[in-house]
């Protein structure tokens, strides 16, 4: 099985699983561009009431699949992992002080970052020209 199919599989067996416990969820599959253009499919699932939820990267599952690991097995360590990242979500990030810029500004910190090399991103971030970077 190809990597695309492998991702849409898991989504949609995900998706089976999901709705038995979260039942107004949506399981959606992204490309995520990190540093320097490097995309990751990622895997989401994600209800009406919640402004985030964990993001959980599918390469290193596929990466079992292909070495003989029961898809079934990945779907529930898949679903175990947005669970238990849900709840420290809920513990640890107070969602309401990310809404009030005043709460967060001296969080918010420059990283340098090649430009050539993560056009793809800089399109979603904002920006500043330094030097080539």
């Amino acid at each position: 099985m190809y990597y695309e199919e492998f991702a849409e599989d898991v989504r949609a067996r995900v998706e089976d699983m999901a709705q038995v416990e979260i039942p107004d969820c949506v399981v959606t599959i992204r490309n995520v561009v990190k540093n320097n253009s490097v995309r990751r499919k990622a895997l989401s699932i994600v209800r009406k009431d919640e402004k985030a939820t964990p993001t959980i990267y599918l390469r290193e599952f596929y990466e079992d699949y292909k070495e003989g690991r029961d898809i079934e097995d990945i779907c529930d360590e898949i679903f175990d992992t947005y669970k238990s990242g849900l709840d420290r979500f809920k513990d640890e990030i107070n969602m309401e002080e990310f809404l009030d810029f005043g709460k967060i500004r001296d969080q918010i910190y420059f990283k340098l970052i090649n430009q050539e090399m993560n056009t793809q991103l800089l399109k979603d971030v904002p920006w500043r020209s330094y030097l080539d970077l």
